[in-house]
This record gives C-alpha cells, sequence and structure tokens, in this order.
C-alpha cells in the first residue's frame, strides 16, 4: 500500500540549524507542520538570526572592524549582534498523477510576516526510475516573488508582483539504504539550466549539504 494512502500524521514538529555562503551566518529555525489533508498542510516557522547586515565588502569590514576595536578601548561596547526572531506562514499542497507517485505537482504560498513578503510558487516534478535506489529527476518551477510596496505600512498591505521567474534542472539520485546500522544516506548530481552550473546534494539523516559550480554552499543540520 501506497504511504500516501496511509495518511499522514496530525502534525510534525522540528528544529535545525542552517548556514550558507552568502550569508555566513548561523540561523536557528523551528517549525510546525499541520496536515489539513492527507496532501494539504499549514507550516509555522520560526527563525532566529543576528539582525545585523552581513558586509560584503571585505575592506570596508575590516575598517569598521579597526575603528571598533579603537571605540571599544574607551567606552563598553554597546552595539551587539541580537538574535532576532522572523516569522513564516506557508501553505503547500501536493498532486500526484496516477499511483506510482512518479509525477507530481506542488504549489505553494509563503508569507513572511517579518519582511513583508509574499512568495507564491508552483513545481512539477517527474521522476524515472533507473533500477535499485537510482532515479533521474526533471523538475520545473516558477516562482512569483511579492514585496510590500513603499510606504504600506496599513495591516493588509498593498504587494508589488514581480515578473515570475521559471526554472528547470536534471538531476541524478541514488539512495543507499542503511548505509550504517542507524544511517541512511542520499547523493544528488543535477544541472540547473538557468544558472548554467552543475550542484551537488548530500543528505544522511539529520545534515544535507549542497555545493554547486559557482561556489554556493547551503548546509542544514537537523535537531
Amino acid at each position: 500500500m501506497s504511504s500516501r494512502n496511509q495518511g499522514p500524521p496530525l502534525g510534525v514538529c522540528f528544529s535545525a540549524l542552517q548556514v550558507d555562503s552568502d550569508t555566513r551566518t548561523l540561523v536557528f529555525r523551528t517549525a510546525e507542520k499541520v496536515f489539513l489533508r492527507p496532501n494539504t498542510a499549514l507550516k509555522l516557522s520560526c527563525f532566529f538570526e543576528p539582525n545585523e547586515k552581513k558586509k560584503k565588502d571585505k575592506s570596508a569590514a575590516a575598517a569598521a572592524a579597526a575603528e571598533s576595536a579603537l571605540t571599544n578601548a574607551t567606552a563598553p561596547q554597546t552595539d551587539r549582534a541580537v538574535l532576532a526572531p522572523r516569522f513564516r506562514i506557508q501553505l503547500t499542497h501536493k498532486h500526484f498523477f496516477g499511483g506510482d507517485e512518479t509525477m507530481r505537482a506542488t504549489v505553494r504560498a509563503r508569507y513572511d510576516v517579518s519582511k513583508r513578503f509574499l512568495k507564491a510558487s508552483s513545481h512539477l516534478k517527474k521522476r524515472f526510475p533507473l533500477g535499485g535506489s537510482t532515479s533521474l529527476n526533471l523538475r520545473g518551477d516558477c516562482i512569483a516573488k511579492l514585496h510590500a510596496a513603499e510606504g504600506s505600512g496599513s495591516a493588509v498591505p498593498t504587494f508589488a508582483i514581480q515578473t515570475p521567474e521559471l526554472s528547470a534542472r536534471a538531476e541524478l539520485s541514488h539512495k543507499i539504504l542503511a548505509g550504517t546500522s542507524t544511517q541512511d544516506f542520499q547523493i544528488r548530481v543535477g544541472y540547473e539550466l538557468n544558472e548554467n552550473e552543475l550542484y551537488v546534494t548530500a543528505r544522511e539523516n539529520r545534515i544535507s549539504m549542497r555545493i554547486s559550480s559557482s561556489g554556493k554552499w547551503h548546509m542544514l543540520y537537523d535537531l
């Protein structure tokens, strides 16, 4: 019997630590997922991260650090990074074509309460089993981003819609079940058509990491 037909639990709570190459900031995230229907879920997330923006210009950052050192030599330190909570609400629905679950469509609406940012997306994924635990996955995405209009401070903001982004990727996935007595492993090697870059994603039970040919990386550790 398909696991999809057995029905999911009523809710799942999970937390994780994440860091990426863009911000290089350790972020703690926790979420509660509530299943409204077997393939429909509402997720409430909270992110804790430093509220100061990363300085991308290394020379400017070095100058600021030097100036801060001189200031702190004569005065108590008062400007410190503080963990600021950021809240997000997300509604997801998945639709499977046929009974083998090799093709599915996912629609998702996400609202970032703190940043007043709305993101709507649709995803289509087709999996071609190649035997054993190996498969070829094709995926297409359409993402629309809506930012709260400038000066929109009301409880119901007015959103400015950006041009939807289209993307596609192809990847080869291989799972190593029971790699050890307590761990399973999965590795995916793929190609992003729009970004024109290769990427590798490795995951075990708790840790996942993605590295792309452009030098970007992202790591997530489930607590």
